[in-house]
């Protein structure tokens, strides 16, 4: 067996690089943005006093706080852009060279549309946001250089009866019941991805899944969340070897 793979499938990234990533667009761009927040309010503050005035204290915060939360989506949409691309680029498929191309633009429309629709329908909506955002991955996918290979043909209405008895067996069981819904997730989504037309495969594993997943909990705790990367590319290699 290939490491990081079952043979169709491999997952050959490293949390390193992927570290790489998290630091240059997630966390220093937040970490910045908050920074230049507080010197807006600072500023603002020290002026209302200056001036005797609330109004530049009440201003200067809705400006921050206004520029915070277009930071906070910005940084979702281009951290998710980059992830995308770091994903696709180290995952094979029967051994096929994968390019993701998507743009920070085109994902802004899938998410901005799934949150929204997902918020007014009290989460209902959220088996159709997962096929959209898979559905727009694929079409954005090259393999070898070639569009149109790989292709997802889910039907939302099928994954929304394991989606809603997985969230509530999820929170009965205080979340044990996870295991069994993430690996339910995974083989909706291989088993309806299609691969020049050939599907694949997905074989449950749920007690392996926790004993993956417990131990890299536990290393990203003990970090206080720097292991995040390494954890997620073991759940990626995991996943690859359950499929054929």
């Amino acid at each position: 067996m290939v490491p990081g793979g079952g043979g169709r499938v491999n997952f050959l990234g490293e949390g390193g690089d992927l570290f790489k990533i998290y630091l240059l667009y997630s966390l220093a761009p937040i970490f910045g943005g908050y920074v230049v927040v507080a010197i807006i309010m600072g500023i603002s503050s020290f002026l209302g006093q200056q001036l005797k005035t609330d109004v530049l204290p009440i201003l200067g915060a809705g400006v921050g706080g206004l520029l915070l939360l277009c930071l906070i989506l910005g940084v979702t949409v281009f951290f998710g852009h980059k992830f995308n691309e770091f994903h696709f680029q180290h995952l094979k498929l029967d051994n096929n060279q994968l390019e993701y191309r998507g743009t920070p633009g085109g994902l802004a429309k899938v998410l901005l549309v799934n949150l929204l629709l997902t918020y007014f329908t009290l989460g209902i909506y959220g088996p159709w946001a997962y096929v959209n955002y898979k559905k727009y991955c694929y079409e954005n996918t090259y393999i070898n250089g070639q569009p149109g290979r790989l292709t997802f043909d889910g039907n939302p209405s099928d994954l929304l009866g394991k989606y809603i008895v997985g969230l509530l067996l999820t929170y009965c069981t205080l979340g044990i019941y996870i295991f069994w819904f993430m690996n339910d997730i995974f083989a909706f989504m291989w088993e309806n991805t299609k691969l020049d037309g050939r599907p694949f495969q997905f074989r449950r594993d749920p007690g392996g899944l926790f004993g993956t997943l417990i131990l890299n909990y536990l290393l990203v705790y003990c970090t206080m969340g720097i292991y995040a990367p390494w954890m997620m590319c073991n759940l990626f290699k995991w996943e690859a070897e359950h499929v054929s």
